[in-house]
């Protein structure tokens, strides 16, 4: 198969947005909101941002991750990934406030009154409230009661 038709692809499992946003994958996701990409010259199922990664920068060391600068799981815009160990991951989120930050009751009720009345996007909510956006969603898929 060609290399173009390999990269048409991947494209048509990708939302594109501007070059400072993220791209978001619209195929195959794990729970954490991954995508996962059949890539057919290995005959299997890989990270969508990592495959993507590995066809722009070669290959992926062995111990490192494919980083999101986004904290977007599901993103695929080659600006937003780094390559760092489990121990730089974990450490850029804890310089943005993402570890273990926990939701108080009155923040989930602002966050969907936000959401749903102002029309204030997930990923400014996740920002304000110092969370990822998956987690954003989370809240927002919980039924009040």
């Amino acid at each position: 198969m060609r290399w173009e038709d390999i990269e048409e692809r991947f494209r048509s499992k990708v939302r594109v947005a501007g070059p400072d946003e993220c791209w978001e994958w619209t195929a195959t996701q794990l729970s954490e909101g991954y995508g996962m990409y059949r890539d057919i010259t290995l005959r299997r199922s890989v990270l969508a941002h990592r495959w993507l990664f590995a066809q722009l920068c070669g290959q992926i060391p062995a111990g490192f991750h494919v980083c999101h600068h986004c904290d977007n799981p599901s993103c695929v815009n080659p600006a937003h990934l780094f390559l760092g160990t489990n121990r730089d991951n974990m450490r850029d989120a804890s310089r943005k406030g993402r570890m273990g930050k926990k939701l108080r009751l009155n923040d989930l009720a602002m966050i969907r009154r936000l959401y749903a009345e102002m029309q204030v996007n997930q990923r400014h909510l996740a920002n304000v409230y110092g969370v990822t956006q998956s987690r954003i969603s989370q809240v927002l898929s919980l039924q009040e009661g």
